[in-house]
């Protein structure tokens, strides 16, 4: 055992862990099988996918969507330049009990000139 190094771990995990969430070649269309045939029986939702060549956006719900759907009050965090540099990464939280639960995610990158406007209104779709 004290021949294994820890990049030998670390690529072995990663090839595993490939084989066991990678549907296809494409990240994209990857991920949005995994949600569909994968998470859906999780009680994991594909709220919307919007593919072209200047937009990417795919929202889905997580199993507490249903059950904390009716609080009043809800917040989204954000982070940027996740998953290659270049993807925003929404999350939408719900608090209950103080303690903040993620009732969905968005995952969004717009490559055009009217980026504002654009992410604005996917932010609209996905909050509502």
């Amino acid at each position: 055992m004290k021949d294994i190094t820890g990049k030998q771990i670390y690529y072995w995990w990663s090839f595993f862990t490939q084989l066991l969430y990678q549907q296809h070649e494409d990240p994209v269309k990857s991920a949005i099988i995994l949600i569909e045939n994968k998470f859906q029986s999780k009680n994991c939702k594909l709220l919307f996918a919007k593919i072209s060549d200047t937009l990417v956006a795919i929202a889905f719900s997580t199993p507490l969507f249903d059950e904390l759907k009716n609080t009043k009050e809800v917040h989204l965090d954000a982070t940027y330049k996740t998953a290659k540099g270049y993807f925003e990464f929404y999350g939408l939280i719900a608090e209950k009990n103080r303690t903040g639960f993620t009732l969905g995610y968005l995952v969004l990158d717009i490559k055009q000139d009217e980026i504002e406007l654009t992410r604005i209104s996917i932010l609209v779709e996905f909050l509502f």
